[in-house]
């Protein structure tokens, strides 16, 4: 009967361990944090974004989205889960674009005094008026933008008009 007894709750606690060991709907495993600097024709980038797209040629199959906004020049990297975003993104190798963008409302028009709903944005620039970003680093297929995830850290991104 004890015999019986201690089986029982060996076999309970064993599936209460199993069940919250379990990740959840919006587990994507351990993130690091991933911080940096990104530059166009050695300039700050005012206001954009980076997207880190998995490098699977190098092994990286994860299946989340990672990017980060950049605002004076620097940005900070977050993956996307079902439930949320989470500081940081997963191990591995990464193809790096970047987007250029001008300084935006709520409603989608540039920020100046008197913008109209229907203005239209100008054309990607780097900061202070620079050049435009060349494409190659737009395209997760020709960027020559890549960095590793492995315990987290600092990525520059340096990105070029032509």
């Amino acid at each position: 009967m004890i015999a019986r007894y201690s089986g029982s709750v060996l076999l309970a606690a064993l599936l209460m361990v199993g069940v919250a060991g379990c990740p959840g709907s919006d587990e994507i495993g351990k993130t690091l944090p991933v911080t940096g600097k990104v530059t166009i024709d050695d300039r700050p980038l005012d206001n954009g974004s980076v997207a880190c797209f998995p490098d699977e040629q190098k092994g990286n199959k994860t299946k989340v989205a990672v990017s980060g906004t950049v605002k004076g020049g620097e940005y900070t990297l977050e993956s996307d889960t079902p439930t949320g975003r989470r500081k940081g993104a997963p191990p591995g190798w990464y193809k790096v674009t970047i987007s250029t963008m001008a300084a935006m409302t709520g409603t989608g028009t540039p920020v100046t005094k008197d913008a109209k709903p229907d203005a239209k944005l100008p054309p990607p620039t780097a900061p202070s008026g620079g050049a435009p970003i060349a494409e190659k680093y737009t395209n997760p297929q020709t960027t020559p933008l890549e960095i590793e995830v492995k315990s987290g850290g600092n990525f520059d991104l340096k990105a070029y008009s032509k």
